[in-house]
This record gives structure tokens, sequence and C-alpha cells, in this order.
């Protein structure tokens, strides 16, 4: 069952969260490190935002008993998105959990994936969810907007 949430969740990401374009810059080892381990830490202690980089909200979805917070990670001079935040909270959960979705990094996204297997089953399938309707409702959007385009 873990491995068919895994694989689930390997597909929205895949189809949502890498680019094709070989320009965009990869998320990097330190900007991955700062949204697993140090966002958190920065916001708890009160500390200004990692300075060349700004956080945009996109939204909040609650599961069952998880809630997920979604953040950009924006590098402010190129104005381009850096990798996705995922700040997974429960009222089991001592401190929030924090996911990266690196960009345009294959060695990134293993590690991503791996920090996938570390969730419990119950963790993963809440998320595999909040994913794959986010992806739908993206897919939906994308669509409804070239539509509009072409007339």
């Amino acid at each position: 069952m873990k491995a068919l949430l895994f694989a689930m969740a390997f597909v929205s990401i895949a189809a949502f969260g890498q680019k094709s374009k070989t320009d965009v810059a990869p998320t990097t080892e330190d900007e991955y490190k700062y949204l697993i381990k140090g966002y958190i830490v920065q916001v708890d202690v009160g500390l200004d935002m990692k300075r060349g980089y700004l956080m945009q909200e996109m939204g909040n979805v609650k599961d069952g008993s998880y809630s997920f917070e979604f953040k950009s990670l924006i590098r402010e001079e190129k104005n381009e998105l850096a990798a996705v935040l995922v700040i997974i909270r429960s009222a089991s959960l001592a401190t929030p959990y924090c996911l990266c979705i690196p960009q345009n990094n294959p060695d990134l996204m293993r590690r991503y994936f791996d920090d996938l297997n570390t969730l419990d089953s119950a963790m993963l399938h809440s998320y595999t969810r909040v994913l794959s309707a986010y992806f739908g409702q993206t897919l939906h959007k994308k669509f409804e907007l070239e539509k509009k385009g072409k007339k």
C-alpha cells in the first residue's frame, strides 16, 4: 500500500514539480536544507527572511487530521521558483514536518522521495490525496486558460 501511495505521489510531483526547460536553475543543496530545517527555526525565532529570497503563500489544505501549508521559495534576483516548501502539521506532531519539492535537480528529487518514505502511512496517504487534488485543479485551470487564450 505504501508503495502505491509513493508511486502516486511520484507521478503527481514529477508532473507538476519539474520543468522541462533546461535553463531553469536547479534547487541547490543549501535551498533544500533551508526549507526542510532552517525555515521553521527562522519563523519560530523571529529572524528575517533568508537574504535574496521571497516566500510566497500557495495555500493551505486540511485533510483528515493533517494540515498542509504550501509555500514557494522565490529567488528575488531572477524572480524564479527555487523550490516548494510543504509544512505538515498534526495534533500528534510536536513540531511541523517540512518537505522540499526541488526543481530541476534529480539528486534532490531522489532525496525528496527518500523523505517521503519517512512519513507514516496515514500521513503519506493524506499527502497523496492533497497532491492529487492540487494537481487535478492545476491542470484544469491550465486547460481553461488555454481555451480562453484560443478564443
